[in-house]
């Protein structure tokens, strides 16, 4: 067992509540069900092996801790502690930019990993820097304003400033930034920017931002003491403010206590700083253009329509909300701070069409203010305009609500929900795993959708229709679904009808555009969402990535041959088979599937070079973690979602192949190769 943050955080807990339940962990901690009870299994295995009482877990939910050697177990989970792939990120970018460069065979030593991976880190923080005008050469940062290093440590570590002002008992686990950040301040009071800036806020009257407030000035006097300060550039002009007397008299507390100056460009800039927090000051921007953004936001709200054949014109939810949002859009935009919306690729990757449609229209608004959006804003524009297309859907169809059951309540079952919830009239209201059914209240569920084929003593409990499908969702299961009343959703990933036209006119002269636009709206208006399957990994695959494994290998050793082989073809970083080991160590061994296949693979941002695939093939039986066997491993990796996803769909075919091992027994490479292939 190797622990991570999050076993660290859970036993934390334990130790402070003997006594508790599941959902007061899941509530306090922000981690799921499905995560606490894996954790808490490994616990009770690492006990067990300390020979110490283990966490007893009731039916109820309720969880009592009686642990008689706290200390030797703290000390011994926190022995086996190791950074995730994330952490360790995390730490390199906040050391090069207060040291300005980086020793990678240092570090390379101090984590205890390969100089390729430190090398695969720093190449993911030099493109991250680039989004903020940070120069790097030769693993030294050579350009980039103050403001620019700023602006990063406030959107990439607020969580690890404001630790500094928990009251809560100390951690069992701080993070290397938050130490950093802690012995920079020590030897302060730290209360005196407390007091700083609950007088300043007092004065704008706008309490809901003093954490941006304080996180502005934390990070200000860090910079200061280290030796950093914001200089007179052309990106500032001297700015005097409502606040400027205020925040020059309260300010010299913090002068005296942290011995340092306030040049006039920090001061300038703080005072601007402040007075964009406070409520008139944030709407002033606004204000100043407030014909052109009123008239942007009706003109986007009819771009946006007429591409998608829909009539938002009439949802003042969305035409509010859309004037609200777009005050913080101008506000984060002239300050160039970064909004933390990070699941923007799921508004990409889902609704692609909507995106780049809302993409187009906010080209006005990056015009009136000289600057870029970036896809974590442009997201969040989709989702007020997903928003009106739920409610318009909402009024003419009827919402299942559905529980989905899963082997593990975990992977997979995440794939299915999303799947399910892009494309069908349905609210998924949970995803739960067999062993949670008997305590499962079934109220107010209209249908229960299930990857296990339940015994009928299951069912009966149950109190609602079981549909059961495959993980994967096959088109038997989309006539099941239709069966029980489910409807499919209109295809939101078609062309616009704007794109078509264009297309049109390339090849055609068009006698009377305005009639073939509404013709297209209508034939539009009535097709449905239609899967095709993109070229899979296995169509390139070749004898040289497969491997016959004829002796006993632990599962270790299984999946280092899968994914040496695409580190060495180049097609991904050491880091990228990292995160699959790392993701064993939090989650278990959940790449495994039926038929005693496996398919690990990592995140695209873990290290993803090219496309590539292993296949492993034991003919012994490959024990993992869990007691799951393993006889063939495939191993793949791929910066195109829709060939991974393609790939995952033909696993799924073998995974119903009950001649497979029968017909590769003794086969050779290229047998095996033409079998995946047929």
């Amino acid at each position: 067992m190797k622990s991570n943050v999050r076993v660290i955080r859970i036993l934390q807990y334990l130790v402070n509540n003997s006594r508790t339940t599941i959902r007061e962990i899941e509530n306090d901690l922000g981690i799921s069900e499905e995560v606490i009870r894996y954790e808490l299994e490994n616990l009770n295995d690492y006990l067990d092996i300390l020979k110490l009482n283990k966490i007893q877990k009731n039916s109820n939910g309720s969880i009592n801790v009686n642990i008689e050697n706290v200390d030797k177990v703290i000390e011994s989970v926190m022995a086996i502690y190791k950074m995730s792939g994330e952490e360790r990120r995390e730490y390199l970018a906040f050391k090069f930019i207060n040291e300005k460069k980086i020793n990678i065979t240092h570090e390379m030593n101090n984590l205890s990993v390969a100089r390729n991976t430190i090398k695969s880190d720093l190449k993911c923080i030099v493109e991250e820097f680039k989004a903020y005008g940070i120069e790097v050469k030769n693993w030294q940062i050579v350009g980039g304003y103050e403001s620019s290093f700023r602006n990063y440590l406030f959107n990439k570590y607020m969580n690890h400033h404001l630790i500094l002002f928990e009251e809560s008992s100390e951690p069992l686990l701080i993070s290397e930034v938050s130490k950093a950040i802690s012995e920079t301040f020590e030897g302060h009071n730290i209360n005196k920017i407390t007091n700083f800036v609950k007088k300043s806020i007092y004065e704008t009257n706008n309490y809901q931002l003093y954490d941006t407030f304080l996180l502005y000035i934390i990070i200000m006097v860090e910079r200061i003491l280290q030796g950093y300060t914001l200089e007179e550039t052309e990106e500032f002009e001297k700015y005097c403010g409502v606040y400027s007397k205020e925040i020059s008299r309260n300010l010299n507390e913090i002068k005296k206590e942290f011995k340092i100056e306030i040049n006039d460009v920090e001061f300038s800039k703080l005072v601007e700083v402040l007075t964009g927090l406070n409520n008139n000051g944030f709407n002033t921007l606004y204000e100043e253009n407030i014909v052109r953004a009123n008239l942007f936001v009706t003109n986007l709200i009819e771009h946006v329509g007429v591409n998608m054949g829909i009539n938002f014109k009439e949802d003042e939810i969305l035409l509010e909300g859309l004037f609200e949002h777009t005050k913080a859009t101008m506000y984060r935009l002239k300050h160039g701070f970064k909004n933390q919306f990070e699941t923007y690729y799921l508004a990409i990757e889902q609704h692609v069409n909507l995106y780049n449609i809302v993409k187009e229209g906010l080209r006005e608004l990056e015009k009136m203010m000289c600057a870029t959006l970036s896809k974590e804003e442009i997201a969040l524009y989709v989702v007020h305009f997903l928003g009106a297309q739920r409610r318009i859907e909402e009024t003419q169809t009827t919402i299942k609500r559905v529980v989905l059951i899963c082997n593990s309540g975990y992977g997979t079952s995440i794939l299915l929900r999303n799947i399910l919830e892009a494309n069908y009239y349905i609210e998924v209201v949970e995803s739960i795993s067999l062993y949670q059914l008997n305590n499962f209240n079934f109220d107010n569920i209209d249908v229960a959708i299930s990857t296990l084929d339940l015994d009928y003593e299951f069912k009966k409990t149950m109190r609602v229709s079981v549909l059961y499908i495959s993980p994967f969702l096959n088109f038997e299961d989309a006539k099941t679904l239709k069966k029980y009343g489910i409807e499919r959703k209109r295809n939101s990933t078609l062309p616009s009808v704007s794109k078509i036209l264009e297309v049109v006119h390339e090849s055609a002269v068009v006698i009377n555009k305005e009639k073939l636009q509404n013709d297209l709206k209508d034939l539009l208006s009535n097709k449905f969402v239609v899967t095709t399957q993109s070229a899979s990994l296995f169509d390139e695959i070749s004898e040289n990535d497969i491997y016959i494994v004829d002796k006993e290998i632990s599962w270790e050793a299984m999946l280092e041959i899968g994914g040496r082989h695409l580190i060495n073809k180049g097609v991904v970083e050491e880091s990228y088979v990292e995160e699959v080991f790392q993701s064993i160590n939090s989650y278990g061994p959940h790449f495994i599937l039926k038929n005693k296949i496996a398919i690990p693979h990592a995140g695209i941002d873990s290290g993803v070079n090219n496309s590539g695939i292993t296949i492993v093939y034991s003919k012994e039986d490959v024990v993992f973690g869990n007691g799951l066997s393993v006889r063939l491993l495939i191993f793949i990796a791929s910066p195109d979602k829709p060939r991974l996803l393609s790939t995952v769909m033909k696993t799924k075919e073998l995974t119903e192949d009950a001649e497979l091992y029968t017909i590769i027994q003794n086969a050779s490479k290229k047998e095996i190769k033409n079998y995946l292939l047929k």
